[in-house]
């Protein structure tokens, strides 16, 4: 550490940093460079990718190891996994603030071939990803369709199942799904009113609408995004608020778990950041929907074929 000759609490510090930052490997090809994925690697859409960051330590030992990965997310750490949700060319950067408060960067480009998230319209249609309007989006990972919100004004209307503001008591009366306690019901606001009125309308083509699970609803989160967590791109008019899932409390009937959309940016691991947004409510209290059905039966969205019938 030349640069550190005359700087004996620096390189004191530089000790500490070397012992509390674990997976940095020296990179043998400069100060900083990013060791993992190779440049114009080419990964499919959902698929987790591991970044991974290569530090020379005989010059630098790192402060502050930042990703940008190019749509809108970061992350921080030597080694840290991200997904992409659309198809497209990325330009990924990686920023390395070191103890003296100089930042060495390095970066790459990469492909993504496919899209995670379909748009679709009426009768499940595919619509391309810069598709102005779509009715609903279809997870490639899971086949779910999910609803897709609108006119997030503050105002609530109920009339309107899709209505961003809307907000709902939970409320199953089928003895088979609802943990034993109904919940709370509504006149047009509580989570059954929500469901019946989205196949009453047969609303984007199809009558099979329901809740989702706590699980199926936790996968649209994003631990990268925050306010809301999740893309917006896909599902705009989210609010960074508690969403009802279908899923009934094991040990309290009275509560159903809940999603917390607001995200939580000081969660360091997935593991925290689930602990962090999933949570158990009475089911009186007044929280989101978003509604999903089983696509899978409509035929599989999202490969090669579907994407060139989209226009990507």
């Amino acid at each position: 550490m030349h640069f550190l000759k005359n700087r004996p609490h620096a390189r004191w510090l530089c000790v500490l940093l070397l012992l509390c930052a674990p997976g940095c490997e020296p990179s043998g090809a400069g100060p900083v460079i990013i060791a993992a994925p190779g440049d114009g690697a080419v990964f499919e859409g959902g698929e987790k990718i591991t970044f991974s960051a290569g530090i020379d330590r005989a010059e630098v030992e790192a402060a502050k190891i930042m990703w940008d990965f190019g749509d809108d997310t970061a992350a921080a750490g030597c080694t840290v996994t991200h997904a992409y949700d659309m198809k497209g060319s990325y330009a990924v950067r990686l920023s390395v603030t070191d103890v003296l408060d100089e930042v060495h960067t390095d970066s790459i480009s990469l492909a993504v071939a496919s899209s995670r998230f379909i748009k679709t319209g009426v009768g499940g249609a595919v619509l391309p990803d810069d598709a102005a309007q779509w009715t609903a989006v279809q997870d490639v990972l899971t086949g779910l369709v999910w609803e897709v919100k609108h006119n997030r004004d503050g105002i609530e209307n109920y009339a309107d199942p899709q209505d961003a503001d809307n907000s709902y008591t939970w409320h199953d009366d089928n003895p088979e799904t609802n943990g034993g306690d109904p919940g709370t019901d509504g006149d047009g606001t509580d989570t059954r009113d929500f469901i019946d009125a989205l196949n009453a309308c047969a609303f984007s083509g199809f009558a099979d609408w329901r809740m989702p699970t706590c699980e199926e609803l936790a996968a649209l989160l994003d631990p990268q995004r925050f306010n809301p967590a999740i893309n917006t791109a896909c599902f705009p008019a989210t609010v960074p608020w508690y969403y009802w899932s279908s899923s009934t409390y094991d040990d309290f009937a009275y509560a159903a778990c809940h999603i917390y959309f607001m995200g939580s940016p000081a969660a360091s691991s997935r593991a925290l950041f689930n602990t962090a947004t999933n949570h158990y409510g009475m089911k009186d209290l007044l929280y989101h929907a978003r509604a999903v059905r089983d696509g899978a039966a409509d035929g599989p969205v999202g490969g090669a074929d579907t994407q060139a019938a989209a226009g990507n």
